[in-house]
């Protein structure tokens, strides 16, 4: 068998094996992704703490680690430096769907290699996570984003909240957009959104929402991919009443120090000028 054959095979090999481990991944973490779901959409809405306030901030994402009970320490950061700016607001420190018992059965799924010291996951594993959250808004409207939806209906029952300020990172704009329709059929809340990094939208749910800006940057890659895999449907330019293109950050750097004031500023167009903001 000639050098070069022995090559061509050994290439075959090489990317037939690489498929497979990708394919392999790509089916756990969708096990993962809707055994998760349908652990948390089993337990009653009752778990979570927040304040009683008639001005409430949430912050709504992708769950990259489904065993995470907290938010990490930059999604606090940004939370915090949103509450100084808006001092008539209280903020839910709680990771969205607000549910630690959920977060402890999903230890199970502990067994991904700890390769990144800031998320203690592969990124291939966040990823995939994530892609799979945001195919089930697009594709599963009517069970998924329903639920979501029943958790934000009723957090602005126990907060008693009239006006809601969600705070969405990647995915969690479309969660905002499908859920924004059933709020107002419950409450007569007032709803404001600002995204950073947002994919997959839901056009029509964003005419439920009051004001809405998105905060995109020129570097993120994993953006710009949902928007040429998807179109316009993925685009946020072409729906959005508000848009703010900054420098820098890739997808996962949104809230980095360098650039997490600059995101904070720009998240704060959602609020209408007559709550108080402090610069």
């Amino acid at each position: 068998m000639s050098g070069l054959l022995l090559l061509v095979l050994s290439l075959v090999v090489v990317i037939a094996a690489f498929t497979l481990a990708l394919l392999g991944i790509a089916m756990v973490t969708l096990s993962e992704t809707v055994l998760w779901w349908h652990h948390w959409r089993s337990i009653p809405i009752r778990e979570f703490d927040c304040p009683l306030t008639g001005k409430l901030i949430v912050f709504v994402s992708g769950t990259s680690d489904y065993a995470r009970a907290s938010l990490y320490d930059e999604q606090i950061s940004l939370l915090e430096d949103l509450k100084v700016m808006l001092p008539d607001y209280q903020v839910c420190f709680k990771p969205f769907p607000f549910q630690d018992s959920t977060a402890a059965w999903c230890k199970r799924f502990c067994y991904w290699p700890n390769t990144n010291a800031k998320y203690l996951l592969p990124l291939f594993v966040i990823a995939m996570r994530n892609f799979w959250q945001s195919i089930f808004l697009s594709t599963a409207k009517r069970a998924y984003s329903r639920d979501l939806a029943k958790v934000l209906v009723e957090l602005v029952a126990k907060s008693q909240c009239r006006e809601l300020f969600l705070v969405c990172g990647s995915s969690g704009i479309a969660m905002a957009a499908n859920s924004a329709r059933l709020i107002k059929q419950k409450t007569d809340c007032l709803i404001y959104a600002a995204s950073f990094g947002g994919v997959l939208i839901d056009r029509d749910g964003l005419s439920c929402i009051n004001s809405y800006v998105s905060i995109e940057s020129k570097n993120d890659k994993w953006h710009q991919s949902f928007k040429n895999i998807f179109g316009r449907k993925g685009d946020l330019a072409s729906t959005q009443a508000a848009q703010v293109i900054i420098d820098g950050p890739g997808h996962m750097q949104y809230l980095e120090p360098q650039y997490r004031q600059v995101v904070a500023q720009a998240l704060l167009a959602a609020v209408p000028k007559g709550s108080e903001v402090l610069l």
